[in-house]
């Protein structure tokens, strides 16, 4: 009878259970070797506690400037028109430099009664944005008006 040789020996697929075991030459044995496992990337179990401290802090820097860049934003949004002049801002600033202020009167009164007729009720302009940046500029306008243009003691309420 003619028998063919076994196999060399080496690290064959494992029949029995995952991985690759070792054959002798004559018979396997209970040497068994497993692949490790892909780590998945939520793991941190590789990095040192330091490594993982630095990625923590890296991570709120990065929630940080995010929440801080939307701050800026939402602030410039709701606020920037504040920091420009706008047409209806120089429209009330016109205004408010035509504006005199007697007896004592404050610019946002003066200004007040300056703009019933344009920002009174049923205008077009209303309540809104519109008449708020008009009402700024008056209330500028009639500031400068007042400390470019002085009026005597007798009309300012104080003498």
């Amino acid at each position: 009878m003619n028998h063919a040789a076994p196999p060399a020996a080496g690290w064959y697929p494992n029949t029995t259970g995952a991985g690759m075991r070792w054959w002798d030459g004559q018979r396997w044995t209970e040497n068994v070797h497993v692949p490790p496992v892909a780590r998945p990337q939520s793991d941190l179990s590789h990095l040192t506690p330091q490594q993982r401290r630095a990625r923590g802090k890296r991570r709120i820097a990065a929630v940080l400037a995010v929440g801080l860049a939307a701050v800026i934003a939402g602030g410039w949004f709701l606020f920037g028109r504040e920091w420009t002049h706008t047409d209806e801002y120089d429209e009330g600033y016109a205004i408010g430099q035509k504006t005199v202020l007697l007896g004592g009167q404050s610019p946002k009164d003066a200004c007040e009664l300056a703009l019933i007729a344009k920002i009174g009720t049923g205008s077009e302009y209303g309540y809104g944005w519109r008449a708020r940046e008009i009402k700024r500029g008056c209330i500028q306008g009639a500031i400068d008006n007042a400390r470019d243009h002085p009026l005597p003691k007798v009309l300012r309420g104080d003498g």
